[in-house]
């Protein structure tokens, strides 16, 4: 009896992930992408806030990383994400591995578009990145 419970729960975890493995859409039929939630979903006014007063706690400093660590997330699930799924494309942000740098354009970006989520903005700045992206990876 016990075996049998268990080839159930076998059965049934293979057919859940048989049923949950097609392949995701991350845009509707007009080719119009979601921007997530989360830090993607927080206003550039209130990134440059954010990213304001953790820098004056010191870049690389633990404070720094605790008030910055979502937004450090996205940017890597974004570059992760757009690196695997671009054509001839290494990396979107040209090899750059300072992530702070890479949130300082954002910032930048931000300045002139305060009302714009930080997802917008990231997606500009990496299609401002894409001249200098790096094609082939070392």
């Amino acid at each position: 009896m016990e075996a049998q419970n268990m080839i159930k729960h076998i059965l049934s975890f293979w057919i859940i992930f048989i049923l949950l493995a097609g392949k995701a859409v991350a845009a509707d039929s007009n080719g119009t992408a979601w921007y997530g939630g989360g830090a993607g979903a927080i206003a550039c006014g209130d990134f440059r806030y954010e990213f304001r007063k953790a820098k004056q706690k010191g870049i690389n400093s633990i404070p720094y990383a605790n008030d910055m660590q979502s937004y450090v997330m996205y940017v890597l699930g974004f570059r992760t994400g757009f690196n695997h799924l671009a054509e001839n494309t290494c990396d979107v942000f040209g090899g750059e591995t300072e992530i702070n740098n890479i949130l300082e354009q954002v910032s930048v970006y931000c300045l002139s578009n305060p009302d714009v989520k930080f997802s917008s903005a990231l997606v500009s700045v990496a299609q401002q990145s894409m001249s200098t992206s790096l094609r082939k990876c070392n």
